[in-house]
Formats: structure tokens, C-alpha cells, sequence
């Protein structure tokens, strides 16, 4: 249900009128990335890092809404003690491709600056791999190249160094859901700020 409201909420800002000015491109493509890793130490015993990177296309359809793609990646490596009675470290590698339409809503503040709203839904592969560090032995835990649902919804901005370059700020809600027939199997959700570089034209 929430994830629901987000979405209408991104929807709804995307048709309010706007006293802006409208972008005169009517393209734009840019990438962005950050680096994963556990900086609130939420698990102090865990070792994580990663890097997630997100690239995109979008076209002008309407004054100041764009329809694209979206492609994003991510891989994580989580290294940690077993709770098995015989103690080990373990390491959990994750990898999740995904790609999915998106709809961008453009607030022209200034000829430096822009505010957007951003949604998207769609489809990718999650592939987790669990290894036995002592032995390197392969651990099955059922999780290997899972189908996945991904949604995003979230606000950004972008700031022009350059007349047609802009620098990226996009913070989105991230929603996964595994495609799983397994009740145990949990959606993960987060909140993935990126930083990155956007080209209009």
C-alpha cells in the first residue's frame, strides 16, 4: 500500500502546471553510481561493499515530461561469521540487473538548475551465491537467478556545469520484490541516492 501511494504521489506532481520554464531539448541520457557499504553500522559484525550504478534515456513526450528507460545494476558482497554450530565466516554475493520504462517530470527553476520527479516499474534477475570461506564450498540457499519486480519512485535535481552537461542528484525509493513461490522470502526496500551526470540535447 505504500509503495502504492508513492507512486500515485510521484503521478499526481507530474501533471500539476508548472510556471517553469520548459526545457527546449528534447532528449536526455546520463548515468550514475554509488558505492555500497554499511555506513551506519547497522551490522557492525558484517563486512559489506558494493557499488550500485543506474544509466538512462529519456525523451521530451509532453512540456517538460520525459518517457525513457531505465537499466540498473548492483553488486554486493556481504562477509560474516555463521550462526551454525561449527563457527566459519561465509560470503553472500548479490547481483540484481533490472530495467524498467520511466516517467520524468521536469521543474525548470533556473537556466543552472532543475527539480524532477521520477517513477518507474519493471522487471531483472537477482542472483545471490553463498560460499563457505573455510573450504569454499558453495552454499545452496535457493536464491540463485530469481525473477524480480523493481519500483522506483523519488525526487532529484540537476545542476548545469555546462550548457547541455548537468550534474545528478537523484534520490529514489527502491522497492524488490523476488518472484518466489517461497513465503519466507522477503521484498527489500531502501532509499538509493546516485550521483551522476546528465546530458541534454
Amino acid at each position: 500500500m505504500r509503495i502504492i501511494t508513492l507512486i500515485i504521489f510521484i503521478s499526481v506532481i507530474s501533471i500539476l502546471p508548472t510556471s517553469a520554464q520548459e526545457n527546449p531539448t528534447t532528449n536526455h541520457a546520463g548515468i550514475g553510481g554509488i558505492p555500497v557499504f554499511d555506513v551506519l553500522n547497522m551490522f557492525p559484525e558484517n563486512q559489506i561493499s558494493g557499488a550500485a550504478l543506474s544509466v538512462n534515456y529519456g525523451k521530451i513526450i509532453f512540456p517538460n515530461l520525459s518517457f525513457g528507460v531505465n537499466l540498473y545494476y548492483s553488486s554486493v558482497s556481504n562477509e560474516y561469521t555463521s550462526q551454525s554450530m561449527d563457527l566459519h565466516k561465509e560470503q553472500q554475493d548479490i547481483k540484481v540487473l533490472a530495467i524498467s520504462p520511466n516517467l520524468r517530470y521536469q521543474f525548470k527553476l533556473s537556466n543552472k538548475f532543475i527539480l524532477f520527479g521520477q517513477s518507474s516499474i519493471g522487471f531483472g534477475n537477482y542472483n545471490e551465491k553463498t560460499k563457505n570461506l573455510s573450504n569454499s564450498a558453495t552454499i545452496n540457499n535457493g536464491d540463485e537467478n530469481k525473477s524480480i519486480l523493481m519500483v522506483t519512485a523519488g525526487l532529484g535535481a540537476n545542476y548545469f556545469v555546462f550548457k547541455n552537461l548537468a550534474l545528478e542528484l537523484n534520490i529514489p525509493y527502491v522497492y524488490l520484490n523476488r518472484l518466489s513461490s517461497l513465503e519466507n522470502v522477503d521484498d527489500f526496500h531502501t532509499i538509493a541516492p546516485m550521483i551522476g551526470i546528465q546530458y541534454f540535447w
